[in-house]
């Protein structure tokens, strides 16, 4: 009997053993099921935050690089509209800087009675300096090429920009009988001052200047300063005696290539152009200033030449109220006269 129930207790006490351990290990399993549902939501929980990080930092990246090239955009769009600027101003300041200076060059020699001596030269001076054999001209003030690069200068600093502009060579040309042309060649340089972008470009500007309304320097200085006209072209283009006669009393100019053109009669030289113009001297202004009338043709480039070709008097002007009045041969073929001319 004893043993008997040894072997029911030990039965039972296995039985108690197993229901416990069960029990242990449903609740380990439980725990374990508990800690790796918790795991995996953690998991994703930092699988989430981490992609939200790398998002919102890509995110932020592609923002600084768009507002980046915004900035860069707007900075080079600022510098390219400042260039077209400056290529619009180049052109009216070389316009306004050229007209000055040319009218200031023919006031210096309507003033002094002494031509130009080197062209290129006091041309340049008095449009980028401002004066005429270093004297300063009231005409240039403010309106040098010195004094426009600099106000240039001041304004792209306004902007942020740094400009450096270099004229170069400058030439001055007659292009047709009643335009002079200026040509500079200017090289301009922009650099941002934060760096964005820098342009370099070369530039050659024109400007074309009227010649008509400007004194003859020419005309001046030959009669001693008792006789001044001004350049005005002849709207004649059919020529006799009755259109020869107006255009003597009207002190208009007309086209020859065999004449001076202006820029020559800046300098006092009769040398022939194909720009060439000339009037015809009025003898009886002559008289009345007290200049004695010499014995020559009375088309002003040759009567104050050493030149004295053959001169005949016109019927119908000579004869009747310029009795000194004489035009050359070429002239009398130029103005349709031959038939009234007489010796």
């Amino acid at each position: 009997m004893k043993r008997e129930w040894s072997n029911e207790a030990g039965v039972k006490q296995r039985s108690e053993r197993e229901a416990l351990n069960g029990r242990c290990a449903g609740v380990l399993l439980r725990k374990w099921r508990k800690l790796k549902k918790n795991g995996v939501f953690f998991t994703v929980i930092a699988v989430i935050v981490v992609g939200f990080f790398l998002v919102s930092f890509g995110l932020f990246a592609s923002y600084r690089d768009v507002l980046r090239t915004s900035v860069l955009e707007t900075r080079v769009f600022t510098m390219n509209n400042f260039i077209k600027n400056i290529d619009d101003d180049m052109e009216r300041s070389l316009y306004i800087s050229g007209f000055r200076a040319l009218l200031s060059l023919v006031n210096d020699v309507v003033t002094t009675g002494v031509f130009v001596s080197n062209l290129s030269t006091q041309f340049s001076e008095v449009i980028y300096n401002g004066t005429i054999n270093g004297t300063a001209q009231d005409l240039m003030q403010n309106n040098t090429l010195l004094y426009w690069t600099q106000k240039i200068q001041e304004e792209s600093a306004k902007i942020n920009l740094n400009t450096t502009i270099r004229v170069g060579s400058l030439l001055i040309d007659q292009s047709d009988p009643w335009m002079v042309l200026l040509t500079m060649e200017a090289n301009v340089s922009i650099v941002d001052k934060d760096g964005a972008a820098s342009w370099n470009v070369s530039r050659t500007v024109q400007a074309r200047i009227p010649i008509e309304g400007f004194e003859d320097p020419f005309f001046v200085v030959k009669t001693g300063g008792l006789l001044s006209r001004k350049v005005f072209r002849t709207n004649l283009t059919l020529w006799n005696v009755t259109h020869l006669r107006t255009h003597l009393k009207n002190e208009t100019y007309l086209n020859n290539s065999n004449a001076p053109n202006f820029l020559l009669r800046l300098q006092g030289s009769t040398a022939a152009s194909n720009n060439g113009i000339e009037t015809l001297i009025d003898t009886n202004d002559l008289i009345q200033v007290g200049i004695s009338v010499l014995n020559k043709t009375s088309v002003d480039y040759i009567y104050w030449s050493t030149n004295n070709p053959g001169h005949y008097g016109i019927t119908g002007i000579t004869n009747v109220d310029y009795p000194k009045f004489r035009l050359d041969s070429a002239h009398l073929s130029v103005y349709n006269v031959t038939n009234q001319s007489y010796s």
